[in-house]
Formats: C-alpha cells, sequence, structure tokens
C-alpha cells in the first residue's frame, strides 16, 4: 500500500514540476520579448530626435543606443528578414532580430515611422 502512496505522490510531484518548468520557459521568453520593446521605443525616440533638430532621419550607423545594453536582439537592415527595410530623409522601417528561444527560427519586428509601431515580423514566442 505505502509504495502506491509513494507512486501517487511522485507522480503527481512530477506533474507539478513539468508545469512549473513550462511557465518558467514561457515567461523568460516573454521577458526577452519585452527587451524589444524596449529597445524599439529607444531607436524610435532617437531617430525622431534626430528628424527634429535636423529635419531629417539619420543613417543607421549615426544612431548611439548609449548604454543600452543588447542582450538578445541586434538591429539594423537585414534585408533576408526585411526586404523592405530602410532609412530616407523622410521615413524608415528598421528590423529588430534575434534568436531568443534556441530554435531554427529567427524571431523578429520592425519598428517604423512616423509613430514608431513595433510590428512582429517573425515570432514563434506565444506572448
Amino acid at each position: 500500500m505505502k509504495k502506491i502512496i509513494w507512486g501517487a505522490v511522485l507522480a503527481v510531484l512530477g506533474f507539478l514540476a513539468f508545469i512549473a518548468f513550462r511557465n518558467f520557459q514561457v515567461y523568460g521568453k516573454r521577458a526577452k520579448t519585452s527587451e524589444v520593446k524596449v529597445l524599439a521605443r529607444k531607436l524610435h525616440h532617437l531617430m525622431d530626435i534626430h528628424k527634429v533638430r535636423k529635419g531629417v532621419y539619420p543613417a543607421l550607423e549615426a544612431i548611439n543606443l548609449g548604454d543600452h545594453e543588447l542582450h538578445y536582439y541586434q538591429w539594423g537592415m537585414k534585408k533576408e528578414i526585411c526586404p523592405d527595410c530602410e532609412v530616407t530623409e523622410l521615413s524608415y522601417k528598421i528590423v529588430i532580430h534575434g534568436n531568443i528561444d534556441a530554435d531554427p527560427f529567427i524571431d523578429a519586428w520592425t519598428v517604423e515611422s512616423p509613430d514608431g509601431k513595433v510590428t512582429n515580423v517573425q515570432d514563434d514566442v506565444v506572448n
């Protein structure tokens, strides 16, 4: 009888551990996804400041993120992910990309003028 009770206890504990581990993975991915939103807001802010001061959007090489440390993402003009990404004097569309969940797929978002709209281009993370 004790073996049956211990078996049931172990089964319940195993099930709870599975649920906890799965939730931990999902919340970790959500936290990494939130970094892209912070980066997109910062890029939009820097682009708009330059346009207000000089009348045109800057070349990407002129953008300095300052102390913003990138943990999971890169940004720029990756044409394989976003063929229509570009910066002109009057508009911009920049791609932010990275593989945050170690699968074969790149997770990517674009940020574009005039309102800094962040659009998910490729993402297999459940938000």
